[in-house]
């Protein structure tokens, strides 16, 4: 019986794990597996392919000798190119390949046709190119009948080319469109895209209009869509179409372009409905609203209470002033809701009318909760005294800390905490089986209001079975579990 070191396959499970085992995605890291590689003749011969699994043309300390490549690049699976340095251009079996600011198009449409296996690619087209090049990039891309991902950034596109590429890879799972600019209405003859589950649209609308929203009716089986909540963005035609044509629709998020910093130019009040009303059973929703208002959560609760596991509503400078108790019904009505995150940009919400957070009892489903933008000293220090942030923080002088308010908060069950009690909230929590990560573990909320709300939220936490991570601004804890080394 062979001794397990001389078995090919699991010295290649091994080596596996060695450099591609790693929570980072698409991580690889050579270094055990070269030394591996020395071992023996058995272990050379069977951990050199993996060695040239992935290579990266991003050499910044050496250069690989070119007869080495030559000999070894029929092994490479993943392919990422900076520039044209090294003699990879011989690679005939690739799976995925990515395209980073590169301006020789040429040699890359020879490759893609070397190629046809292509599961994956990505192309960031450099900036004040030649946009004559795509002419010739979309008609290879066409060819890649195998394709599932495709990603295209600072793309220009003429009227029918992306059509064509989309026809002619009917395996396409997930399209990702980043920046892109002049498509027009080019989808007249474009047949449905059975297989398209993901889309991101990360446009600047103005420059992406009318192609774009015409895409999503071509898409019958969408199950995720991306995209940018700005301004221009034409959302009752996005929402129409989405109603129409994507039956399916489970999830719908901010894309990566979407910034804080540019909150204030999000669409319009008014559009928040037609947003909601785009699909009938949502899973997952995360997009900035203008106004939770009553009406807006009577039909966010009428389309998705039964289906919403995971929801993410972030306002720019308070929004309506019922929004606490508002969440509060979305707590308690939507009972497979597992994930629960709010903010607020452009302003902060006063501690103690966040209490309305706990006026009713939220799912005992929910896993994770996630509150940013209460006041704090914090805040205050990272932004500044004006633009509206609520300043609770003043020494206590002896009134009724809720006098200022149109409601009581012992009326649902709020006693009262002392300033500074973080070092309480540590050992509370402790008793109940959680910890404070490092960056908490020695800060305040350092204000009587704000701790109240800290207080009030940690005994909901701790009472809900399920619940195994909260955060409060800065301040998160989590519950221990096996495997945390506690």
């Amino acid at each position: 019986m062979p001794h397990l070191f001389e078995i090919p396959e699991l010295i290649y499970r091994i080596g596996w794990f060695l450099c591609f085992n790693c929570e980072l995605e698409d991580y690889f890291d050579p270094q055990d597996l070269i030394v591996c590689s020395q071992v023996n003749r058995l272990f050379h011969k069977t951990l050199t392919p993996l060695l040239w699994m992935v290579i990266t043309t991003d050499f910044r300390d050496y250069t690989l000798p070119i007869d080495v490549v030559e000999a070894n690049i029929h092994h490479t699976r993943h392919l990422v190119i900076y520039s044209s340095d090294q003699p990879i251009w011989g690679a005939t079996n690739l799976r995925t390949l990515l395209v980073h600011r590169f301006i020789e198009t040429r040699r890359v449409v020879d490759l893609i046709h070397s190629n046809p296996h292509l599961t994956s690619v990505e192309w960031h087209f450099p900036v004040g190119a030649d946009r004559d090049q795509q002419t010739l990039i979309l008609p290879a891309l066409a060819t890649l009948s195998q394709l599932r991902y495709l990603y295209l950034r600072n793309w220009r596109f003429e009227n029918i080319d992306l059509a064509v590429v989309l026809c002619s890879t009917p395996l396409l799972l997930e399209l990702n469109l980043y920046l892109p600019h002049g498509l027009g209405g080019c989808f007249d003859q474009c047949r449905p895209l059975e297989n398209l589950t993901i889309l991101w649209l990360s446009c600047f609308w103005p420059k992406a209009s009318p192609g774009f929203p015409q895409l999503l009716r071509y898409c019958p089986n969408l199950e995720t869509l991306y995209l940018n909540p700005l301004l221009e963005c034409p959302i009752v035609e996005l929402s129409t179409n989405l109603r129409e044509c994507c039956p399916r629709l489970k999830t719908l998020k901010c894309g990566p372009y979407f910034h804080h910093d540019i909150f204030e130019r999000i669409w319009p009040a008014d559009k928040d409905l037609a947003l909601i009303e785009s699909a009938a059973g949502l899973d997952d929703f995360d997009l900035p609203l203008c106004d939770l208002t009553s009406t807006v959560l009577q039909t966010l609760l009428t389309r998705h209470a039964h289906t919403l596991t995971k929801l993410a509503l972030f306002f720019y400078r308070g929004g309506d002033p019922g929004t606490m108790a508002n969440m509060s019904s979305i707590l308690a009505s939507c009972l497979s809701l597992r994930e629960f995150t709010a903010g607020i940009v452009g302003g902060a919400w006063k501690p103690i009318e966040c209490l309305r957070l706990f006026e009713h009892s939220w799912s005992q489903n929910l896993r994770l909760f996630e509150f940013s933008g209460v006041s704090t000293d914090l805040y205050r220090s990272a932004y500044g005294d004006d633009d509206g942030f609520y300043d609770d923080s003043e020494p206590y002088s002896g009134n009724d800390v809720f006098e200022d308010f149109d409601f009581d908060p012992s009326e649902i069950g709020v006693e009262e905490c002392q300033e500074g009690t973080s070092g309480q909230e540590v050992k509370f929590m402790a008793q109940h089986g959680w910890r404070v990560p490092e960056n908490g573990k020695d800060r305040q909320l350092q204000s009587r209001d704000s701790n109240i709300l800290c207080r009030r939220l940690l005994e909901r936490a701790v009472s809900m079975p399920l619940m195994d991570e909260v955060q409060l601004n800065i301040f998160s804890w989590r519950k221990i579990t096996v495997g945390d080394g506690e």
